[in-house]
């Protein structure tokens, strides 16, 4: 689990109805960077969606900062985005109103890296599914650090999945993280 306000630009992304579609990262005052296949069949009515910043216990009420909401009235899809192999995965959502920068310590923005960080551990924070089947999404933000994975290692080691010997990664639109057991962005701990 994170340390409460641990990681201020973590952009809780809910249905109106507060149902879970997934997490992005605040990166200026009005937009959020997100998966695309998460939010794809909301590209046509981004009013459906709302972002959450400053959670970090969505099943409490009660936190020393209250988190604040945010509509989502624009949402950016890479024009080259394939939901088949999800190459191009990237979309932005713009919010209104602006998120108020420097009011609190649980809002704040990402560092965007323009450098090449191969070699590196980085850390993904989210309220993840505790299981691809059947799995409830966490209450407390969680946390795991990954090694990002060189595309020549990264293609070979997912050629030994399901996906195949004839797998090729696509270099321009994917960067590489994980590989080691058990330690997951996507599912958390099994239950």
């Amino acid at each position: 689990q994170t340390f409460y306000g641990s990681y201020p630009w973590s952009a809780l992304i809910l249905t109106q109805s507060n149902g879970y579609i997934g997490i992005g990262v605040l990166i200026d005052h009005m937009h959020v960077l997100t998966v695309a296949h998460r939010i794809s069949s909301y590209a046509s009515n981004p009013f459906a969606l709302k972002v959450r910043m400053g959670e970090w216990n969505i099943g409490s009420t009660t936190q020393p900062i209250p988190p604040r909401e945010f509509n989502v009235i624009r949402i950016f899809m890479h024009p080259q985005f394939n939901s088949q192999t999800l190459v191009n995965g990237i979309a932005i959502m713009r919010l209104s109103p602006n998120v108020p920068l420097g009011v609190a310590p649980t809002l704040g923005t990402a560092c965007l890296s323009s450098a090449q960080i191969t070699g590196a551990r980085c850390w993904v924070a989210g309220w993840g599914q505790n299981s691809f089947t059947n799995g409830s999404i966490q209450s407390i933000q969680t946390h795991v650090d990954v090694p990002l994975i060189d595309q020549v290692t990264c293609q070979n080691q997912l050629r030994a999945t399901r996906l195949g010997g004839g797998f090729i990664l696509d270099t321009f639109s994917f960067l590489c993280a994980g590989g080691i057991s058990g330690r997951d962005a996507c599912v958390g701990k099994e239950e």
